[in-house]
């Protein structure tokens, strides 16, 4: 409109200054006071409104059909969203007259504005639906299934196609959207990468003997093989094991972090222990405090 505004007192200077016929012509023809048409409302879609819905993270990993409380609005019954209580109390605006705008004169040219009256509907409401109150909508809590996919992150959202607002004029309800925040696990971390990160406490004793230690994940135990010379500062890797990637069949990593830690012994296992030790013959420490 400002474009319009600028255009119009461009070509009135022209016309003033120069007494320009064609540009004074211009004029008649660009004035919105006696060329335009009020084009026919067209029916628009409802407001989209927002929801937040709080999962686990257990079936954020594997995907959940979740039974959820939501308020669902459906057009009234009575008054077919017009909102009046009946027909006869639609009446015309008496301010435009039904046509939902108003001639505003600016200066050396006018133009067609709102109605601040009827809001350019062109019609007003004498008395307003009982039913709904004068919202043209009923507001009904129902309980909806919600698909939630595996693999899903927070902030994340679902799209529920017209559970939104209805529309003002006719058209489609607008939409739900569901955005999704995965609850913390005591154990298990996700970073930023979709790796999942898994602190886990190994006795030395285990390490030593190479035992077969029991490790959970999300899927079930995983059976890791203990190498008594595995590197103690540096973390496992198991493939596979991860978070899942939404829509995949691939999933990212579970990484391990070792703890190592002494178990607890009694006077006479510590000498045992201390005697098997002393027979190890174990002069890594000793080379290595000799070349310091």
């Amino acid at each position: 409109m400002l474009k319009i505004f600028l255009i119009l007192f461009l070509v009135h200077s022209v016309a003033v200054d120069l007494n320009n016929q064609a540009a004074a012509f211009l004029i008649v023809f660009f004035d919105f006071g006696s060329s335009h048409k009020t084009k026919k409302t067209q029916k628009r879609k409802g407001d989209d409104i927002q929801m937040r819905l709080n999962i686990q993270f257990e079936d954020a990993i594997n995907g959940k059909k979740a039974n959820v409380k939501i308020n669902k609005y459906d057009t009234c019954s009575n008054c077919k969203g017009t909102k009046a209580q009946t027909e006869s109390d639609i009446v015309t605006c008496e301010t435009c007259h039904g046509s939902g705008q108003v001639q505003q004169n600016l200066g050396f040219f006018s133009a067609l504005t709102t109605c601040n009256t009827c809001s350019g509907t062109g019609q007003r409401i004498k008395n307003y639906c009982k039913q709904c109150s004068g919202n043209g909508y009923i507001k009904n809590v129902v309980i909806q299934e919600i698909d939630i996919p595996a693999g899903i992150l927070s902030s994340e959202y679902i799209i529920l196609k017209g559970f939104g607002m209805p529309s003002p004029n006719g058209g489609s309800n607008g939409d739900l959207i569901v955005f999704v925040s995965v609850l913390a696990h005591k154990h298990f971390k996700l970073t930023a990468n979709n790796d999942l990160v898994l602190d886990i406490p190994i006795s030395i004793k285990s390490i030593i003997l190479e035992e077969t230690i029991d490790v959970p994940t999300p899927y079930g135990i995983y059976k890791l093989k203990l190498n008594k010379n595995m590197p103690l500062n540096e973390s496992i890797k198991l493939d596979n094991l991860g978070y899942p990637y939404k829509n995949s069949k691939k999933r990212s990593k579970l990484i391990l972090n070792i703890t190592p830690y002494i178990p607890e012994f009694d006077k006479n296992d510590k000498q045992k222990i201390e005697d098997i030790f002393n027979n190890s013959n174990d002069k890594t420490y000793k080379n290595w405090l000799e070349k310091f």
